[in-house]
């Protein structure tokens, strides 16, 4: 089971209606996608104190809702619609909305989120420096 289960989601972080079967899908991509981005595996972040935790799944709340409202391919891939056609009327997609797309991938709320935990910092954490001191807590 993943970090976020349908009660924390709804009853603590009050989140807006997902399908019930399409639930675990959202679920486990957006808890990969966050955890990705932090570096951590699940067991570790179960280690983590309490209101980190509850940081971590709120992030991860809010990428379910993101790709709820943005459709999974737009989340998972960054890649937006190319353009259209409506008769003799051709519209294209400039680079512009390529670059969109790629920043699409993870909601700008989950850097928000975890931005005053310390878990974005891009340092590569050594074996000889364990967590906290290398996320600069102490």
């Amino acid at each position: 089971m993943g970090l976020v289960n349908e009660d924390y989601y709804y009853d603590e972080y009050l989140g807006e209606p997902v399908s019930y079967s399409d639930f675990p899908k959202y679920e486990k991509k957006a808890e990969r996608l966050v955890l990705g981005l932090i570096r951590k595996t699940a067991d570790e972040v179960e280690a983590f104190p309490e209101d980190l935790q509850t940081k971590i799944k709120d992030a991860i709340c809010v990428e379910i809702e993101y790709m709820w409202e943005n459709g999974l391919v737009v989340a998972i891939s960054g890649k937006t619609g190319s353009g259209f056609t409506v008769g003799k009327v051709s519209v294209q997609a400039g680079a512009s909305a390529a670059l969109a797309g790629a920043k699409s991938m993870i909601c700008p709320a989950v850097y928000a989120m975890l931005e005053t935990t310390g878990l974005l910092n891009p340092a590569v954490a050594t074996a000889a420096e364990p967590w906290p001191a290398t996320r600069g807590w102490i």
